[in-house]
C-alpha cells in the first residue's frame, strides 16, 4: 500500500524524478514583442503616431511592401493563385496598353480583382478616366481600395467620386447586372452611341427583366461606335479564369453583358497558356476551340509578353504563387539528352508557359464571322473535330453525327455559301488544325441549317449557382 506524504514535501516521484527546486534560476525577461500591423494602420498617417504603417513608395495607399508577407497571404484569406502586379512601370504598360489616349472622351474601366488597387491608382489618375468600377470581395484587399476611394487627391474629386467599389466577385453574373441596376453607370445616360432609337440611355427598368439584350443587333450605331467602357481584369491563375474568360467573349454574339450598350474592349492580365491558346494560328500546337470562337468574335493582340513580366519575384506578388521560367528552363536544359528525364522534361516545358504571365486585349469585331444563331454550331463542331485535330474533315465529321461529311458539298468552289467567298472553301483533304477562323465559322453556318444535325449542342459546365466555390 502507498504511503502518503505531506503536503509541500519533496519525496521522490514514482519514476525517481524530484521536482524542480524553487529556488532554481528563473528564465530571463522577454524582450518587446514584434509590431504586429493591420491594414487599419494605414489610417494612422500623422507623422506624431508612433503606430503608424510605414507607407509603400510608389504606392502610398499601401504598406510598404516588407509588410506584405503579413499583410497579404493565405493566413489572412488570400488564396495562392491571387497574384497583382507589384512594379509600377510594369503597371504603366498595362495601362498604357489598353490605348486610352485613343479614346473619343471620357471611359469608364470595371476592374475585375484588383486586388490592393495598384493598377486601380494608375486609372484614378489618368486624364481619360472619367470613372473606376472596382470588383472585390477580398476582405484583406478592400481596405487598400477603400483608402483610395477617401483620397481625393487620388480620386481628382469628392471622396468616392472617381471610383465605386462593387464588394462582389465578378465572376457571378448577378454582379454586373446588379451594378447596373445600383446605378454605376448612371454617368453615362444619354453618353452611350447610338442612333437616337434610345440606344444612348440605360433602360434599368429593361434590364432588370433581361429584356434588352434581345433589342441589340451588331448593325446598329451603339455597336459601330468606340465604346466609352473598357473591362480589365488581373485573372486568377486557375481553371475558373478560363471559363470567364471564354463566356465573356461569348457574350460577344449575343450582345449580353456589357455588351448591350456597346462594343466593349476587354483585357486581360492572365496565364501565358490561356493567352497562347486564345492566339493559336491555324495549324499550330495550340490551335483548339477557345483561340477558334475568341478569334470569331473578336480581334485579339498580346498587349504585353510573357517576358515582361519577368523576373516574377520583382513584378508579381506573391511570387511564390509563380516558378520563375527561368529556373524552370535550368531543369529543362540540365534533363536534356537524358533518356529518362523525357517525362519529366515534357512537364516542365508545360509548366513553362503556364506559370507565365501575359497582357492580351480583345477587341469585338464590328463584324463578328458568327452570330447568336450560329455560336451554338460553332461550340458543338469544334469541340467534336478538334478531338480528331489530325484527320481529314471527309473523315472527322463522320464521328459528329452521321451523314455530316455531306456538308461539304455546300464549300465546294462555286456554291451559295463559297462564291463570292472563296475564303471560305473547305474540300475533303483538308486537315482539322489547319481550318481557318473563316472556314469554321462557314461550317457551322451551314451545319447550324442542317436538318439533321442534333438537338441539343451545348453542355453547361458552369458551376451549379453561377459562382466560384470559394477559390477567389
Amino acid at each position: 500500500m502507498a504511503t502518503s506524504t505531506k503536503q509541500g514535501g519533496s519525496s521522490p516521484s514514482r519514476r525517481g524524478k524530484s521536482k524542480k527546486s524553487d529556488t532554481s534560476p528563473s528564465r530571463p525577461p522577454a524582450g518587446p514583442r514584434k509590431r504586429t500591423y493591420t491594414l487599419e494602420d494605414l489610417a494612422a498617417d500623422t507623422p506624431s503616431d508612433t503606430g503608424a504603417l510605414e507607407r509603400h513608395e510608389d504606392f502610398p495607399h499601401l504598406p510598404a511592401q516588407k509588410h506584405w508577407k503579413q499583410l497579404f497571404s493565405a493566413g489572412v484569406g488570400i488564396s495562392r493563385n491571387r497574384t497583382f502586379i507589384c512594379d509600377k512601370e510594369l503597371a504603366q504598360r498595362v495601362i498604357e496598353g489598353l490605348n486610352l489616349d485613343e479614346a473619343e472622351g471620357q471611359v469608364t474601366i470595371v476592374e475585375a480583382y484588383p486586388g490592393p488597387g495598384i493598377l486601380t491608382r494608375l486609372l484614378l489618375e489618368h486624364p481619360k478616366v472619367e470613372k473606376v468600377i472596382a470588383m472585390e470581395d477580398n476582405p484583406t484587399y478592400l481596405p487598400c481600395i477603400q483608402a483610395l476611394q477617401n483620397d481625393p487627391t487620388v480620386a481628382g474629386g469628392p471622396p468616392g467620386s472617381k471610383l465605386l467599389i462593387e464588394q462582389t466577385n465578378a465572376y457571378k453574373w448577378e454582379a454586373h447586372t446588379n451594378a447596373i441596376l445600383r446605378g454605376a453607370f448612371d454617368h453615362l445616360q444619354g453618353k452611350l452611341p447610338g442612333d437616337g432609337n434610345g440606344e444612348e440611355t440605360i433602360d434599368v427598368e429593361a434590364i432588370s427583366q433581361g429584356k434588352v439584350s434581345s433589342l441589340r443587333k451588331h448593325d446598329t450605331e451603339s455597336w459601330n461606335a468606340k465604346s466609352p467602357i473598357i473591362f480589365l481584369a488581373q485573372l486568377p491563375n486557375i481553371v475558373y479564369s478560363e471559363q470567364l474568360f471564354a463566356q465573356l467573349c461569348h457574350a460577344i454574339a449575343h450582345r449580353q453583358w456589357y455588351f448591350q450598350f456597346a462594343r466593349v474592349k476587354m483585357a486581360f492580365v492572365c496565364s501565358e497558356a490561356l493567352a497562347n491558346r486564345a492566339l493559336a494560328e491555324p495549324g499550330t500546337r495550340a490551335r483548339a476551340k477557345l483561340g477558334v470562337i475568341v478569334q470569331s468574335l473578336g480581334d485579339v493582340t498580346k498587349a504585353l509578353p510573357a517576358s515582361e513580366f519577368l523576373p516574377h519575384s520583382q513584378k508579381i506578388y506573391p511570387s511564390t504563387a509563380l516558378r520563375d521560367p527561368g529556373v524552370i528552363q535550368r531543369e529543362i536544359d540540365i534533363n536534356e539528352g537524358k533518356v529518362l528525364a523525357a517525362y519529366k522534361t515534357a512537364r516542365l516545358a508545360a509548366n513553362l508557359s503556364k506559370r507565365g504571365t501575359s497582357l492580351i486585349v480583345v477587341d469585338p469585331k464590328i463584324k463578328p464571322l458568327v452570330g447568336h444563331g450560329e455560336l451554338d454550331a460553332l461550340e458543338f463542331i469544334t469541340r467534336n473535330l478538334f478531338v480528331l485535330r489530325n484527320q481529314t474533315l471527309e473523315q472527322a465529321l463522320k464521328h459528329v453525327a452521321p451523314g455530316a461529311e455531306n456538308l461539304l458539298q455546300h464549300l465546294k468552289p462555286g456554291t451559295e455559301e463559297t462564291r463570292d467567298h472563296p475564303e471560305r472553301i473547305i474540300l475533303p483533304d483538308y486537315i482539322v488544325m489547319h481550318l481557318t477562323n473563316e472556314q469554321w465559322a462557314a461550317l457551322a453556318r451551314v451545319f447550324d441549317c442542317w436538318p439533321f444535325r442534333p438537338q441539343i449542342l451545348i453542355e453547361d459546365q458552369r458551376v451549379p449557382g453561377g459562382e466560384l466555390p470559394g477559390l477567389l
